[in-house]
Order: structure tokens, then C-alpha cells, then sequence
């Protein structure tokens, strides 16, 4: 067997795991969860197309000889052991739900295949209780008061209560507010691997972004090679001016949003897509004195972000205080990631475009340089995601639509980070081409979901 046949295998399961889990996300929409669950998610096929594929991975990593940089070793390492989390979570994870009414004790709960399973403990529910804002009658937390084996405990909303390895999260209430609903969940073993692989490549991602012998580096050096290279006078001072009152404009805003709602204005799609609009300024301000036409392609992406802003949600729309779910210190790092790594992805499609019909190399270094940041932060992002889920719903991933496409967005976006295993990007129209087609899965994620697809991340 030719050593290439192992990369062949791994980009044929590679594409095909990511047509699976798109078509499984309309077979959600249609026919519900269980049904793309019992098709797709769950089904043995799809397991053994990850191991297939993760397996010729790692023969052509070493074939490559790709182990002797030490870095790169570590990132898939990582990988490595969060798919082993996954394998062992899908053989020994039990999860279901508990109900409980005021004053019921109980020492079972329902596994999410309908089986009853024993606790090692009992627990009672002592009252439960719905908090709201202060001097309004939204909901800010749902509490329920419990007795575990004789102690006192609270389970609330992102404050989860850890058990003899048994992880309790606040799911739902009666009308009555005299019973309450938690989600139940073992997996020690899993839950501990996932959280070692996701340690291991956030830090091996970040440490990649200072090697020298990278082409992440490679590219940054060409680009700064060519600094200095500035727009039209007339063009480029009215960009600048431009770019400065629109920052301004979009910054006051923001704090106002904050100030008047009492949170991060980063609850729904008006105020994140007006985030992107910030973010884009302040990346083509802080890099358009050394990369010029950086600025109007900032320009063109936060004009983008605002018009369908408003277009979405008018401005007349108040800020609303934060749902149970987001109230959670993870919030603004997890967004934080996603938005700014949204950003570079439309910078990196805008330039694409440009490219296009400029067939400029400096733009498409321009584009390369960029990629690497913006699919790190959408790694780094969607771990958080996934951690931020354990602590509010007791599961890392649910496969809802949009953690499927944030998951085929990143597995896409990352082949374009493999340039010596796919050669064909190192042209420069390829890889335009590349940038602008690839940039389809992130209107998918942000816009298709919210509005064809629904699901639990239906608001952001």
C-alpha cells in the first residue's frame, strides 16, 4: 500500500463524516433528535468511520515523520485523546433524569433509554425556588435545595453538584414550582479524558502560533516583507477617518447595551453580530499601518455585520437581562473566541474575493496568517462550548445543529491549515477559492441554523 493511500483515507472520512453530520442536522429539523441519533450520531457506522479515519491520520502522521516536530506531536495528541473520551463516554456514560417533588426522597433516577438506575445515595428535594432580577418578574436562576445522604446541597442553573462521580444539573420545574427536574450523568473516566485532551491542544494550539519553523511563520514573513505597500492618499485617509468614528460609534453603543442591560452585550444575534462589527474594526485598525488594505476589508465585513444586524433585530429592540443558561462566567470567553475567530474567517473570505480578481499573493499570505488564528479560536472556542455545557446541561455535546456545523466549520477550515498534505492550496486562486467557498459553513452555522434548523443555540 503507497503511503499517500493513508491520506486519501483520511480526507475521504474526513468528507464524509462532515456530509453525515450535515445531513444528520436536517434530519433533526424533520424528524427529530432520536431519529438522526438512531441514524447517524449513535449508529455503529459512524463510529467506526471516525476510528478509520483517525487511524490512517496517525499512520500518515508518521509516515510523514511530521512526530519530530514536538508541537505538533502534542496538538494531535490531543485530538487523540479527546476521540478516546468519546469512545469511552459512548461505552460506559449513564445519564438520564431525576423528578422529585417537595419533600420526596428517592434513590434511582431514569436513564435516558428509559432503565431505572440505583443511586448510591438518596436524595430529597427540600424546596425549589425561582429567583428573579431584581424589581422585574424575569427568571435570573432556577435553585432547587436538596438533601444528598443526610447533606445539604444546591443545584442552580451553570452550578452543577458533583456526587460520588454523578453529576447533577438543574433541568426544568413544575408549574407549581414544587417539583424539579435534574439531569443525572456518570462518566468520570470520560469527563476526565476529554478535559486532559482539551488541555493538551489549547496549549499546544497557542504554543504553535511562536515556532519558527512553521508555515504559519513562513507566511508572516512574507507579508512583513512586503509592509509599507500603502492605498490610494485620498482612499486611505478616508478609511482611517472611517474606520475611527465607526469604532467609536459601535463602542458606545455596546457600553450602553451593557450599562442599560447589567451584562455583556453578548446574549443574542443583534448585539454578537454588532460584536463581529467591533471586532473587525479593531483588527483593521491595529494592523492597517503595517497591511494597508487591511482596513477596507474591515470596513466591508463590519458594514456587513451591521446592516443584517438591524435587518434581524431593529435597534428599537431594549436590551434584555441574560436567560438562566448564559448567566455564566464562561460566556465572555466562550463568544469572545467564537466572535473574534467568526471575524478573522470573514476578513479571510473578503480578502479571498479580493484575491480572486486581484490574484495578489501578498492578499492570500495576508488570508493565510489569518487562518491560523481563526481556527484556533474557534477550537479554543468550542472547548469552552463544550466544558460551558457540562456545567449547565451535565453533557459536554448534544449534537445540536449548531455544535454540528461549529464542528464541521472547524474540521473544513483545518484542512486549509494542511498545506503539505494538500498541495493544491499552496496556489494562490486555490486557495482564494478556498476562502470564499469554505466561508458558506459559517453562514450555515450562524444564520442557517437560526433560521431553518433551530435548536437549543437557536439565540446566538
Amino acid at each position: 500500500m503507497k503511503h499517500s493511500t493513508f491520506k486519501y483515507i483520511t480526507l475521504a472520512g474526513l468528507s464524509a463524516a462532515m456530509t453525515a453530520m450535515a445531513f444528520a442536522t436536517v434530519i433533526t429539523r424533520l424528524y427529530g433528535t432520536d431519529t438522526a441519533m438512531h441514524a447517524i450520531y449513535r449508529a455503529p457506522w459512524f463510529s467506526i468511520l471516525w476510528i478509520v479515519t483517525a487511524v490512517a491520520a496517525t499512520v500518515w502522521f508518521i509516515v510523514r515523520c511530521a512526530y519530530r516536530r514536538i508541537v505538533l506531536t502534542y496538538m494531535h495528541t490531543g485530538l487523540a485523546v479527546i476521540l478516546a473520551a468519546s469512545i469511552m463516554t459512548r461505552l460506559n456514560c449513564m445519564s438520564g433524569y431525576l423528578h422529585l417533588r417537595q419533600g420526596e426522597t428517592s434513590e434511582m433516577f431514569v436513564s435516558d433509554d428509559g432503565m431505572r438506575q440505583f443511586l448510591p445515595y438518596s436524595i430529597a428535594l427540600d424546596s425549589f425556588e425561582v429567583e428573579c432580577y431584581p424589581g422585574t418578574d424575569v427568571d435570573r436562576d432556577y435553585i432547587s435545595h436538596i438533601t444528598v445522604n443526610g447533606l445539604p446541597q444546591t443545584v442552580s442553573m451553570n452550578r452543577p453538584l458533583l456526587a460520588g462521580g454523578y453529576r447533577f444539573c438543574q433541568s426544568g420545574y413544575d408549574p407549581d414550582c414544587n417539583g424539579t427536574t435534574l439531569s443525572v450523568r456518570y462518566n468520570p473516566v470520560g469527563d476526565s479524558l476529554l478535559y486532559t485532551g482539551f488541555s493538551i491542544l489549547a496549549v499546544s494550539l497557542i504554543v504553535f502560533l511562536f515556532c519558527r519553523d512553521s508555515q504559519f511563520k513562513a507566511a508572516l514573513e512574507r507579508i512583513r516583507s512586503t509592509a509599507g505597500k500603502t492605498l490610494p492618499p485620498v482612499f486611505g485617509i478616508t478609511a482611517s477617518a472611517a474606520a475611527g468614528i465607526l469604532f467609536l460609534a459601535l463602542s458606545v453603543f455596546l457600553a450602553l447595551r451593557w450599562h442599560r442591560s447589567g451584562h455583556i452585550p453578548m446574549s443574542d444575534g443583534f448585539e454578537m453580530m454588532l460584536l463581529i462589527a467591533w471586532t473587525s474594526v479593531l483588527l483593521a485598525i491595529s494592523f492597517s499601518r503595517k497591511q494597508p488594505v487591511i482596513l477596507p476589508l474591515g470596513l466591508l465585513l463590519a458594514g456587513f455585520c451591521i446592516l443584517t444586524a438591524f435587518l434581524s433585530s431593529p435597534a428599537s429592540n431594549p436590551a434584555q437581562p441574560l436567560k438562566p443558561v448564559l448567566d455564566s462566567p464562561l460566556l465572555a470567553v466562550h463568544v469572545t473566541c467564537m466572535m473574534f475567530s467568526y471575524t478573522l474567517f470573514g476578513l479571510v473570505a473578503f480578502g479571498g474575493v479580493a484575491g480572486l480578481f486581484s490574484k495578489s499573493g501578498q492578499l492570500a499570505d495576508i488570508c493565510r496568517v489569518a487562518l491560523y488564528p481563526a481556527v484556533f479560536l474557534l477550537a479554543i472556542g468550542t472547548m469552552l462550548g463544550a466544558v460551558w455545557g457540562n456545567r449547565s446541561w451535565g453533557s459536554c455535546w448534544q449534537w445540536d445543529p449548531k455544535e454540528t456545523w461549529a464542528l464541521v466549520t472547524l474540521l473544513l477550515y483545518s484542512m486549509g491549515l494542511h498545506v503539505q498534505s494538500l498541495p493544491a492550496l499552496k496556489k494562490t486562486a486555490n486557495f482564494n477559492l478556498f476562502a470564499v467557498l469554505s466561508f458558506l459553513c459559517i453562514l450555515m452555522t450562524w444564520f442557517g441554523v437560526n433560521l431553518l434548523l433551530g435548536g437549543v443555540h437557536s439565540y446566538a
